[in-house]
C-alpha cells in the first residue's frame, strides 16, 4: 500500500481535491504504479541499445545524433582521402616531368650549341642571351685578345643561376614555333633567317622548340 509518508501525502491530496479519500487513494498509487512501470520499461529499453536519453551509456554504442555525425565525418573524410590522394598524385607527375626536363636541358647543355666566334661578341644584341641559351642561365661570355687576330670569344659555363630562366632565344618546352615574341628572341639571338623548330619527341615526350640558324 505504499510507505506511512507517501499514504498521508496522497489521502492530503485526495481530501484537498476530492473531500474523501476512500476511492480516490488506489487509484492514484495505481496511476503512479503505471507511471513508474513505464519509465522502468523505458529505461531497459534504452538500456538494451546502449543509450539514455541521446547519450551513449555502454561501450561501442553511438547514438542516433553520433551516427549522423560520424555519417558526415565519414563523408568528409573520403573527400578530404580523395582530394588528398589526387594531390599526391599530380604532384608525382609533375616531379617526374620537372626530371625529364632537367634531365633533356643537362644532356641539351653538354652538346655545346654556342655560336663562339672570332672577336669580341660580348656586347652584340642577345649574344648573352645565347651564351644561356646554350650552357644554361649561369654561362657567361668570355673574350681572349690573345686568340688570332680579333681575338676569340667563347661562351663558358657556371652553375646555374637560382630562379633565373631555364630556356631562352625563343626554345623552350612545347610548340612555340607560332609564338611571335618567341620567334623574335630566336632571331635576335641567331640571327634574322633563323628559325624555330618544333620537336614534339623531344624530353621524352614532352616536346621541345628548338631556335636553329
Amino acid at each position: 500500500d505504499g510507505p506511512p509518508t507517501l499514504r498521508r501525502a496522497l489521502s492530503d491530496f485526495c481530501w484537498v481535491s476530492l473531500g474523501h479519500s476512500s476511492s480516490c487513494f488506489p487509484a492514484v498509487m495505481s496511476s503512479i504504479l503505471s507511471l513508474a512501470f513505464l519509465l522502468l520499461a523505458r529505461h531497459a529499453s534504452s538500456l538494451d541499445n546502449g543509450t539514455e536519453d541521446g547519450a551513449c551509456l555502454l561501450p561501442g554504442c553511438v547514438s542516433g545524433d553520433e551516427m549522423e555525425d560520424t555519417g558526415l565525418w565519414m563523408l568528409q573524410h573520403r573527400a578530404v582521402a580523395a582530394a588528398t590522394a589526387e594531390a599526391v598524385e599530380e604532384a608525382a607527375t609533375d616531379a617526374a616531368r620537372a626530371e625529364k626536363m632537367g634531365r633533356f636541358l643537362a644532356e641539351l647543355h653538354s652538346q655545346h650549341r654556342c655560336d663562339d666566334g672570332p672577336g669580341d661578341r660580348r656586347n652584340a644584341p642577345c649574344a648573352v642571351e645565347n651564351c644561356k641559351r646554350c650552357l644554361g642561365s649561369g654561362a657567361v661570355l668570355s673574350f681572349d685578345p690573345t686568340r688570332g687576330d680579333d681575338g676569340y670569344t667563347t661562351c663558358q659555363y657556371r652553375p646555374a643561376v637560382e630562379g633565373a630562366p631555364s630556356t631562352y632565344c625563343g626554345e623552350g618546352f612545347g610548340d612555340n614555333s607560332k609564338k611571335d615574341n618567341k620567334v623574335v628572341a630566336c632571331q635576335c639571338c641567331r640571327g634574322e633567317n633563323s628559325v624555330l623548330d618544333y620537336d614534339s619527341s623531344s624530353a621524352e615526350g614532352i616536346g621541345y622548340t628548338y631556335c636553329k640558324p
